[in-house]
């Protein structure tokens, strides 16, 4: 691989990168020889030109506005007092479940189910908890929560032929010290986990990066 491709696969895997370079932010002199470092390359001259031309390359700014045009159209909502009840993957405990979200959707109270590798996730409201965690037995609850806030973002259909919008959202969470406990994106819909201490600063992150 040619070191211009080995430098510009390195800063694709680098977005926050990537988001200064487009507002020419970086000292490329200093970013050369970080990747030279990184990668093993003992070219510091070719590093330094690969890096150039990526910065000149116009796909990463054309991507973040088109990110910024779907989040001008999206709106923000939160809902307090969440919680979530991670189950361990079984069809027992899925015959349980079925049960479950009957009954709370009857209610009309919230309910999510995310399936996972190692189990599921139901998202509920904090005082519907023990009407999963009774459903099922103790040795197949895996981690219950309680506490939590959860943020939806809701854009236009357009955003399924939109790539890095979680992306975008996720980083701007990060870069303010936030941490995101459960995440998914369905439709037109982004919703983000929190703990609910942090529920006012990522608001205030969010709609920063969504102006």
């Amino acid at each position: 691989m040619s070191v211009a491709k080995q430098v510009w696969a390195y800063l694709d895997g680098k977005p926050a990168i990537k988001e200064c370079l487009g507002l020419d932010l970086v000292n490329l002199s200093a970013l050369a020889r970080r990747a030279a470092s990184d990668l093993g390359i003992e070219r510091p001259d070719a590093v330094l030109a690969a890096c150039r031309r990526y910065r000149a390359a116009p796909r990463a700014s054309w991507r973040e506005q088109a990110v910024r045009r779907v989040l001008r159209k999206s709106r923000l909502e939160t809902r307090t007092r969440i919680g979530t009840v991670t189950v361990r993957y079984s069809y027992d405990n899925l015959v349980r479940l079925e049960k479950v979200v009957n009954e709370l959707l009857s209610a009309n109270r919230l309910i999510r189910l995310i399936p996972t590798s190692q189990g599921i996730v139901l998202i509920v409201e904090d005082d519907t908890l023990s009407t999963v965690t009774k459903a099922i037995s103790p040795g197949n609850l895996l981690k219950v929560r309680k506490g939590l806030v959860e943020l939806t973002v809701t854009s236009p259909e357009s955003i399924e032929e939109v790539p890095g919008v979680m992306a975008f959202l996720s980083a701007s969470l990060a870069s303010s010290g936030l941490n995101v406990l459960q995440v998914m994106s369905c439709y037109t819909d982004t919703i983000l986990i929190l703990e609910e201490r942090d529920l006012m600063e990522a608001f205030a992150a969010l709609k920063r990066a969504m102006g």
